[in-house]
């Protein structure tokens, strides 16, 4: 019984692994999106802000990556 519930743990954190992944992608596609339309209005606040929003989004995508990590090797 214990290592069917630790199966099924492990099997849903690959799963939010893999959501978390996957929510990521619209995010770099709209701050990169940003960064371009903002170069062709030759606006320099909205390149700044997409860049933000990338580089946010990687941010969070590593330092939760980094934790999960930790957590398991715990």
């Amino acid at each position: 019984m214990k290592n069917e519930i630790k199966i099924q743990s492990d099997q849903e954190e690959k799963d939010h692994k893999w959501r978390r992944m996957l929510l990521f992608l619209p995010v770099l596609i709209l701050g990169v999106s940003i960064i371009i339309f903002g170069g062709y209005d030759d606006s320099p606040g909205a390149q700044g802000i997409g860049l933000l929003i990338t580089l946010i989004g990687f941010w969070k995508l590593i330092i939760r990556k980094k934790i999960w990590r930790r957590k398991t090797k715990e």
